[in-house]
């Protein structure tokens, strides 16, 4: 059975126009089918290389740790009455949070910080403190991490 179709398609690769016999041709000539062959076989094997990494992480404990080391959970309280209502400051607060965590002791091996560093993060943290002094409690706990 013959086909007496033909169509004006696009060239995918050189985007000439010509005139095709089937619906499903791509390609105005072998010439532009082989010259776009590598470069589609390239990005599939780059696709698969993505996907099976990506499938790695998620079933790999360890890979998957490196990422999302740890849940955080936090709860915030204020002497100040209605101070957690604005979401901008608490979406601050829980940002900070997240990133002082990232200091916690069990994982300063990870950032290759001294567990010496204690002092002097909390003299990077100090001057946002209001009155001039740090409360009781902190003197003694690493409460920040």
């Amino acid at each position: 059975m013959s086909s007496n179709i033909r169509l004006q398609k696009t060239c995918q690769y050189c985007g000439n126009r010509f005139t095709a016999k089937t619906t499903v041709t791509q390609f105005c000539s072998d010439t532009c089918v082989k010259r776009a062959y590598k470069p589609r076989k390239r990005n599939e094997k780059i696709e698969v290389a993505i996907k099976e990494e990506t499938e790695k992480a998620l079933y790999n404990p360890a890979i998957a740790q490196q990422e999302y080391h740890f849940p955080v959970k936090i709860a915030l309280s204020s002497t100040v009455e209605g101070m957690l209502d604005d979401m901008n400051l608490v979406e601050q607060l829980i940002y900070q949070a997240y990133q002082l965590s990232r200091m916690y002791w069990k994982s300063i091996s990870q950032q290759n910080l001294p567990d010496t560093k204690h002092p002097e993060m909390v003299a990077e943290i100090f001057p946002h403190f209001e009155h001039n002094h740090l409360p009781g409690f902190s003197k003694q706990n690493l409460w920040f991490l």
